[in-house]
């Protein structure tokens, strides 16, 4: 996302073939920028779903420890989808261009 921009997204997609509905869809996935993953999961109707709930733990973790101002969460972050079976999550500090990634995964 950050290297190509969510025109140079739309763009590809369309160079794929993908159909205009699909990429309007996306389209409005990416102008949620900077949304809460509450406001995300309740546009998609997927706040139940085993790995939103897994998210929203984390989320209420954070809110608990005071973090949420300094802790985002990005719809778009993705690693390994080819053997990753939970969710994704990477810490940055202000002073490193990265700290660690967490990372579970289940199926290796």
């Amino acid at each position: 996302m950050k290297k190509v921009g969510n025109d140079g997204v739309i763009k590809e997609l369309v160079s794929k073939g993908l159909d205009a509905q699909v990429t309007n869809s996306i389209q409005d996935l990416l102008e949620l920028d900077n949304s809460s993953f509450e406001i995300v999961s309740r546009k998609y109707g997927i706040q139940d779903k085993p790995g939103a709930l897994e998210v929203q733990s984390l989320q209420n973790i954070i809110h608990d420890l005071g973090l949420e101002q300094i802790c985002k969460f990005d719809p778009f972050l993705s690693r390994g989808l080819s053997f990753y079976t939970g969710a994704v999550y990477e810490i940055f500090d202000d002073f490193c261009l990265f700290l660690f990634k967490l990372r579970r995964w289940w199926s290796l």
